[in-house]
């Protein structure tokens, strides 16, 4: 089917951009220009002065690619004049187009920094084409597709796709059919053109389609999915086998049961384990303890050891002094000094009785030393039997957790997980059968269908009736002010996305004469119309001679009513955008003839006398009948 997608939910802000000046130059020849502003400009004069080269030049800067020996294609014949030049005015500065008659590129340069300079072609196939910067130009900044025929095909979105509603050149301007089709397009203008209108609009283009596909691929595809959902409803068959054998005689509605129970299992085997790590933190909890204990012990006994090593030797000490006195009191007594004959007396001994007292201090603190050391040892012996106990209870606990509770506990997991499995294949299974029923109908049904008819893809049912709405108001509301006789009764076609009076065509209402300026009235509500509600408008109205079919008409003083009317209404009606509008002098109404009626309003008059002596003789300098 085909997507209309909406680019914005909001109408984007307008671009303003407004043709400034039109330059055209040749080798050693004088400048010939023409300036325009914002707002209405009125290029008037007689016949062959230049007045609908000024257009033909425009559309031809703005990427026109004539075909060969064109007869439309004027602009061979400009007297020497070969490269065209198009300023641009925006809001940051300005945008200058150059293209050289017989080339398809045009040389972009300006002062506005949104738009790079270098050289763009005209062609919008073009890797680098001057279609994105004049998109650009009115807030367009990617790329969109519209559909291009009822059969879904979809074009590229580009400036000329659309140009042709605004500006309108003398070959078209007074044509029957509805001045919204693209007269370059054939057949395809059908559904372009409105697509284009669309987008400006809503902004809606057409993102994608997706066609119908071919039977034999459908069917083909069908049969390889059907095909393939039963090789996996076979290999869940095969598991399911396994899973069965692997669970006995158990029914697969008492898997659940199984996990329920196993996990009850696993619970109890954690809780188990749970307390088994307790158990065994507590016994080294109280092997750490006892083991601070024996440290303390052998702390102790060493400091005895100490000790009494200090009393053996104290002892030691005393017991020798206590064997020399007795040694010395042995020895005779000598009163003469066998050396100088002198008189000797003997003092007498002081320290007997102090080293006897300390040999029976010491003698009592050794014995109360072994004794103390003795029942330390005791103590420390019966820790270590305890340290033992409960090593060997810890190595149990241990074991029983490492050789038991955790095996046990993996097992169960396992088997939950496997049993789990077993329930999300038999889950699997069973969707798989659900897919298989819902395909074997599709298939079925596809198998049965009719041949379905070849959509159609019609644009005008991607148009909102407000829109519509909107649009027929403006187009009505600017007949009514040109005083056109029927407007009360005209509507949009969306038939021939024209305006209708009743039920009569335009060219039937008063005559083909009229078509022209019927054609610049559904025109310029276009324009009025994208200004103030649409999502993207080009701002501009260039259109050539929708008068001068008027005079022909068999309602000569109805003719110059509507004339009048219309001229009053583009020059008395504030609007944003610039119109640029040529006609023949005498085809104007008498406030443009006449230079003084023109004062205080807001228009810029390019009048071209074809005289020498009097005014702009026409657009080329130096070139006269």
């Amino acid at each position: 089917m085909l997507s209309i997608r909406l680019q914005k939910e909001e109408p984007m802000p307008k671009a303003k951009v407004y043709i400034k000046r039109l330059v055209l130059n040749g080798p050693q020849l004088p400048e010939a220009s023409v300036d325009f502003e914002k707002g209405v400009n009125l290029v008037i004069g007689p016949s062959n002065t230049g007045k609908s080269l000024i257009i033909d030049c425009i559309n031809y800067i703005f990427s026109w690619l004539p075909k060969k020996n064109d007869p439309r294609f004027r602009l061979n014949d400009m007297y020497g004049y070969n490269s065209i030049t198009l300023v641009l005015e925006t809001e940051k500065g300005n945008v200058i187009l150059n293209r050289i008659v017989g080339d398809s590129s045009i040389t972009v340069s300006g002062t506005d920094p949104d738009y790079k300079p270098g050289k763009y072609s005209a062609n919008h196939n073009a890797k680098k084409s001057l279609n994105a910067l004049l998109l650009q130009l009115i807030g367009i900044d990617e790329p969109h597709d519209i559909l291009a025929s009822q059969a879904g095909n979809t074009n590229l979105l580009t400036w000329r796709g659309f140009l042709h509603m605004f500006l309108i050149r003398q070959a078209y301007v007074s044509r029957e059919g509805s001045v919204l089709m693209n007269p370059e397009a054939g057949v395809n203008a059908a559904t372009s053109s409105p697509a284009a209108l669309l987008f400006l609009m809503s902004g809606k283009d057409a993102g994608a389609i997706e066609k119908e596909e071919d039977p034999k691929i459908k069917k083909a595809k069908k049969e390889a999915v059907m095909t393939y959902i039963r090789q996996n409803v076979d290999r869940l068959g095969k598991r399911q086998e396994e899973l069965s054998k692997a669970l006995g005689e158990s029914p697969a509605e008492d898997l659940y049961q199984y996990i329920s129970g196993i996990e009850t299992e696993l619970e109890k085997a954690q809780i188990a384990m749970a307390q088994a790590v307790s158990e065994s933190k507590s016994f080294m909890d109280q092997i750490y303890a006892l083991n601070s204990r024996i440290a303390e012990c052998n702390t102790m006994h060493e400091e005895f050891a100490n000790l009494m090593s200090e009393y053996s030797t104290d002892l030691e000490r005393d017991v020798f002094r206590l064997e020399g006195a007795e040694l010395f009191n042995a020895l005779p007594e000598v009163h003469i000094c066998p050396y100088c004959s002198g008189r000797i007396e003997n003092p007498p001994i002081s320290y007997v009785d102090d080293a006897k007292a300390n040999l029976a201090h010491a003698k009592s603190h050794i014995s109360d030393l072994k004794t103390a050391d003795t029942d330390v040892i005791n103590k420390r012996n019966g820790l270590s039997q305890q340290v033992s106990s409960l090593v060997i209870k810890k190595a149990d606990i241990d074991r029983h957790i490492d050789e038991v509770l955790k095996p046990r506990i993996v097992s169960l997991k396992q088997q939950i997980a496997q049993y789990r499995r077993a329930v999300e294949l038999r889950n699997e299974l069973e969707t798989l059968r659900k897919e298989q029923v819902n395909y074997d109908a599709e298939l079925f049904d596809r198998e049965t269908e009719q041949e379905a008819k070849k959509k159609k893809y019609l644009i005008a049912e991607q148009f909102d009736y407000e829109t519509i709405r909107s649009f027929e108001d403006k187009l009505i509301s600017i007949l009514t002010n040109c005083s056109f006789p029927g407007a009360e009764s005209a509507r949009f076609s969306m038939d021939a996305y024209d305006v209708q009076f009743g039920s009569r065509k335009k060219s039937s209402t008063m005559g083909g004469g009229y078509c022209g300026i019927i054609n610049t009235m559904v025109a310029l509500s276009l324009m009025e119309y994208l200004l103030e509600s649409g999502t993207y408008a080009p701002g501009m109205m260039l259109v050539d001679s929708p008068l001068s079919q008027l005079s022909e008409s068999e309602y000569i003083s109805q003719a110059e009513t509507i004339k009048d009317s219309f001229i009053h209404y583009l020059l008395y009606n504030k609007r944003e955008g610039q119109i640029i509008l040529v006609e023949q002098k005498d085809k104007m109404p008498e406030m443009i003839k006449s230079a003084t009626l023109l004062e205080g309003i807001e228009v810029n008059v390019i009048e071209f006398t074809k005289n020498k002596e009097h005014g702009r003789y026409g657009l080329l300098p130096d070139v006269v009948d």
